[in-house]
């Protein structure tokens, strides 16, 4: 996995969720909330993020692949990118749906 959690140090894992697809943190599945509170990542928001962060139109999963070391999530709402070539780049989002005011994630 090339997601990682600052919270715990695992990886991210694809879950389905309402018909579509989100990326959490295994901890957070796998044990709850209360031992990792790190909000998962709808899959499209990542998509448009990472394209973004890599300079592209859309996103492209063998392009991804060569040149994301790794993606750091050192908060809700955001994403650290480690390049292959050393540089990073930090993206953000605001979270459109209503579960994290819910406080149900």
């Amino acid at each position: 996995g090339r997601i990682t959690c600052s919270i715990c140090g695992k990886h991210f894992v694809h879950h389905p969720y309402n018909k579509k697809y989100e990326w959490v943190c295994r901890t957070h599945l796998i044990k709850g909330r209360a031992y990792c509170a790190r909000m998962a990542i709808p899959e499209e928001k990542l998509e448009e993020l990472t394209a973004e962060a890599m300079g592209l139109v859309e996103f492209d999963g063998a392009l991804f692949r060569e040149q994301v070391k790794e993606i750091v999530v050192p908060g809700d709402e955001m994403l650290e990118y480690h390049f292959s070539d050393g540089h990073t780049v930090t993206k953000t989002w605001v979270r459109a749906d209503s579960r994290k005011r819910r406080g149900t994630v």
